[in-house]
């Protein structure tokens, strides 16, 4: 209900876009953007850290512009991390990316930190980790490491 709940608020660009959802017995399904490609993890893999500067500059800059999207639509992402970004190279930008997997984002409700865990190993923030109120900020942190581990 998370994914529902938080992609139902969202349009940008670079977040995948639900478009309908059809609930059949037991089952939600949800019918959403495709994207040809692959995740930026596999990218990473790939380049062997040889991916052009102004390649990664141009993701990064679309990662920041999705980070600061949602944290205008009150949305902590909260699992941000290579396998949950899907990147398909295009003719004419380069590359495009699209957020997906929202089943951990939560809303920062009357702008009050956060308490709940979420997140992935090795991305998550200490804030998370030690169990203290967190922010939007958390997503901030997990896109540095992605920057990182380029």
């Amino acid at each position: 209900m998370n994914e529902i709940l938080s992609l139902r608020k969202l349009n940008h660009v670079n977040i995948v876009k639900l478009h309908e959802i059809q609930e059949l017995d037991n089952d939600i399904v949800l019918i959403m953007d495709y994207v040809s490609g692959e995740r930026l993890f596999d990218t990473i893999v790939k380049s062997k850290g040889g991916m052009p500067e102004s390649d990664v500059a141009h993701i990064m800059k679309q990662l920041f512009s999705v980070l600061s999207y949602l944290q205008y639509r009150d949305v902590i992402h909260r699992d941000f991390k290579p396998e949950n970004i899907l990147i398909t190279k295009t003719k004419s930008d380069g590359y495009q990316i699209k957020l997906i997997d929202f089943g951990l984002a939560t809303f920062f409700s009357n702008k009050r930190d956060q308490q709940k865990k979420g997140g992935t190993a090795g991305y998550v923030a200490p804030e998370i980790l030690n169990n203290e109120p967190y922010n939007f900020k958390v997503d901030l942190y997990s896109v540095g490491v992605i920057m990182y581990t380029w």
